[in-house]
């Protein structure tokens, strides 16, 4: 039995959520609630404001971020790359890898 802030978490989450259709060429429209909650919405000043993204596979889902929050994101992803190996090698317990061996050129 789910505890009261999962309940609460699932019902945030999929209170949050918008069916969309896409287009012929398979392209989709995402409703202004959901730029908004991105900190992607339109800004009366600027119209422009916010409008670069980076989409981002994770696993089984994509991410949108605005294209200076990824950045500020990556970044310190990269400062913290060797920790962040370290625990996914103790938690998936995947050997390190000792280095990359680069396969053989062939003569032509």
């Amino acid at each position: 039995m789910p505890d009261e802030l999962q309940k609460k978490f699932t019902y945030l989450t999929l209170s949050l959520g918008s069916e969309v259709e896409s287009d012929a060429q398979g392209r989709i429209v995402l409703p202004e609630s959901i730029l908004n909650r991105a900190g992607l919405g339109k800004d009366p000043k600027d119209p422009n404001a916010g409008r670069e993204v980076t989409l981002v596979g994770v696993n089984d889902h994509l991410e949108l971020f605005p294209r200076a929050r990824w950045t500020e994101l990556r970044d310190k992803l990269i400062v913290q790359s060797e920790i962040i190996e370290e625990w996914a090698q103790a938690t998936l317990r995947s050997p390190a890898p000792e280095k990359r061996i680069e396969p053989p050129v062939q003569a032509r």
